[in-house]
């Protein structure tokens, strides 16, 4: 059986973490008392822990409750043998709306191979049904806007222009995914909404992890989209590879792959909680929690942003889409981003000392122990500032906590860090955990 795996292409995933946070985690509660994983994202650490521990797992953000559930709950096994995909009235019903996009996308990849990118890159720029609707297209190909008028006039004539049915395609088909990609998507949550609840977690976190392993995009994020054009207008001939590579990659085949380890994960024997809350609520409303681990975001590049079409795949919303002005005139932002994402005030550093105030002062007040995942910074270095330094966090939480300590992950060295004058020498790679305990 699967113990620990990657659901989803994650920025600071913890996977080659695990056993080192839990090393920590075991050592500050031997008792195997309850642990909250504050800022949950793919669940990886939550679902490590839930082996050995009940797990409460927190996070703000849809997509991650869907996989946590799935990780971290014992649900009814999917039999894929009894789900007819490509016999649902709902695949026959969105490949005839979509048809025009796919064929003239067929026909951008087949030109691609012979080493013209023109008609794929009018795809990546201008593929979105709800970009066409605002966005000046008079100098795209004239094929490509006949399948696209076409296919405005089948998402009409069907009653399908708004509905969640064709949200995946409308928004991101063609931009983050191919179209027949994203039609295959929205198949898959239609079938989704109809099953059992015991199955559905299951099912539509292996969507979602499909959706991560078939963008189109570099490291497989959902920050932006692939630009097929350089700055000085010319071709991206070095992408055509990877274009034809990501946008032939068969869902199904993922899809199916995904609900093998979904079925096949170890699962937990306690009873875990998943809940989607502010941190804050979350320690406001629990009392029986022995350990929090936190592992918020260290930078201003707010995670949301990574992870909108994720976001959007488990809301199954029609969700507005923030704008830039462009020629004087509004625009939707190339990455397709939702207006309502959400900012962590972790990364910001106008307000991270009082987040981090708070997170140190609700736990304390819960006589609970801290477990803080963080990246040291150099300020020396070129890489992206952290929103604190090692040290600061440090002094926020001896207002609070009777020990603080830094771990180190790699050399296990531990670094007393009761005085805030002391410094660590760090490279912008390093990791490492700030234990906070009050007995």
């Amino acid at each position: 059986m699967n113990s620990d795996f990657r659901p989803i292409h994650y920025l600071g995933s913890k996977l080659r973490l695990l056993n080192f946070i839990q090393e920590t985690i075991d050592q500050l509660d031997p008792t195997m008392g309850v642990v909250c994983d504050l800022f949950a994202g793919s669940g990886v650490v939550s679902k490590h822990l839930s082996l050995t521990r009940p797990v409460i797992s927190n996070d703000i953000q849809e997509y991650s409750k869907i996989i946590s559930c799935a990780l971290l709950f014992t649900f009814k096994k999917i039999e894929l043998k009894n789900i007819q995909i490509s016999e649902s009235k709902i695949y026959e019903e969105l490949f005839h709306t979509f048809e025009p996009l796919i064929s003239y996308e067929q026909h951008a990849l087949n030109e691609l191979e012979k080493g013209n990118m023109d008609k794929i890159s009018e795809i990546m720029n201008y593929g979105s049904l709800i970009n066409y609707e605002i966005a000046n297209t008079a100098s795209i190909n004239q094929d490509f806007k006949v399948a696209l008028d076409e296919t405005n006039k089948r998402l009409k004539s069907s009653n399908l222009t708004n509905s969640k049915k064709t949200m995946v395609t409308r928004y991101y088909g063609g931009v983050y995914f191919s179209f027949f990609q994203a039609v295959i998507i929205d198949i898959l949550l239609e079938i989704k909404d109809k099953l059992p609840e015991k199955s559905k977690a299951i099912f539509h976190a292996a969507i979602l992890s499909s959706a991560s392993d078939i963008v189109n995009t570099i490291g497989k994020q959902f920050a932006q989209p692939l630009n097929p054009i350089d700055n000085k207008g010319k071709q991206k001939l070095n992408l055509a590879n990877k274009i034809l590579k990501d946008r032939r990659l068969d869902v199904l085949i993922i899809f199916k792959k995904w609900i093998g380890i979904y079925n096949n994960q170890q699962l937990s024997k306690f009873n875990n909680v998943v809940t989607k809350l502010n941190y804050e609520d979350v320690l406001n409303n629990q009392s029986n929690i022995k350990i929090v681990y936190a592992d918020p975001p260290y930078t201003r590049y707010h995670y949301s942003r990574y992870y909108h079409v994720l976001e959007s795949i488990s809301l199954r919303d029609n969700p507005k889409i923030t704008t830039i002005k462009k020629n004087g005139s509004g625009i939707i932002s190339k990455g397709v981003y939702r207006n309502d994402r959400h900012q962590s005030p972790f990364g910001l550093k106008s307000e991270s000392d009082h987040s981090f105030d708070t997170l140190f002062r609700k736990t304390s007040e819960i006589n609970a122990s801290l477990v803080l995942s963080y990246s040291p910074y150099d300020d020396k270095s070129n890489a992206t500032p952290r929103a604190q330094t090692i040290n600061s966090i440090v002094k926020l939480a001896n207002k609070y906590f009777k020990k603080v300590e830094a771990l180190s992950f790699g050399q296990f060295s531990h670094s007393k860090l009761n005085k805030a004058k002391l410094h660590i020498d760090a490279s912008d790679n390093a990791e490492m955990l700030i234990v906070c305990k009050n007995k």
